[in-house]
Formats: C-alpha cells, sequence, structure tokens
C-alpha cells in the first residue's frame, strides 16, 4: 500500500471511531434528558447541542469519506456543501455552549444576590 493510502484509510477509521462515540454519547445525553416530564432551559440547551453534535459528527464523516474519494476518483462535487454544512454545525455548537454558560451565570448571579 501507498503511504497516500494508508493515510486516506487511517482517516476513515479514526473517523468512524469518533463518529461512534458521538453517537453513542449524544443519544445517552438525548434518552437520560429527553424522556423527563419537565425539562429546564438548560436540559433543553443540552438536548440541542447533543443533537448538533450528532449533525456535526455525521457530517465530519461524511467530509472525510469524500475526501478519500476525491484523491482516489477525483470527485469535485459537493465539497462546498460538505464544508458549509461543518461550519454551521461547528458554529451553532458554539452558539448553543454560550447560552448554557450565560444562563450558568444568571443563575449563580442571581444566588449570590440572593443569599447577601
Amino acid at each position: 500500500m501507498k503511504d497516500q493510502q494508508v493515510e486516506e484509510v487511517a482517516q476513515v477509521f479514526l473517523s468512524s471511531i469518533v463518529l461512534l462515540i458521538s453517537l453513542f454519547g449524544n443519544a445517552a445525553i438525548i434518552s437520560f434528558f429527553g424522556f423527563q416530564r419537565r425539562l429546564t432551559r438548560v436540559q433543553v440547551l443540552i438536548i440541542a447541542v447533543a443533537v448538533n453534535d450528532i449533525f456535526g459528527g455525521l457530517s465530519y464523516f461524511s467530509k472525510s469519506i469524500y475526501y478519500c474519494a476525491t484523491i482516489t476518483t477525483r470527485l469535485v462535487y459537493g465539497d462546498d456543501i460538505l464544508e458549509y454544512l461543518f461550519a454551521i454545525s461547528s458554529f451553532l455548537s458554539i452558539l448553543l455552549i454560550t447560552a448554557v454558560a450565560v444562563d450558568r451565570y444568571k443563575y449563580v448571579k442571581k444566588s449570590a444576590i440572593l443569599q447577601k
């Protein structure tokens, strides 16, 4: 095998492992929080982050498979779409985690004021 082919196989293998861990971990989070009767704002945001991470993992996996296919078959279509989906997923994760942090900050600040 050529070095480039070994690199491609390693990239697909590692992205498959990342995808499986992402799917199982985020599915566990969704099942843990999703089936409760009363959800708080933070729990809803955590579920949204988990769903977004599943889509991010799928887009990363698709991107690595597409990258390997372009090297071997010289495909040139679809790369922009995968880049766009991956960027949107990453940006949305940042926004959701920021929303969780802001909500937690407000809660801690409110608790500190009430304790005075």
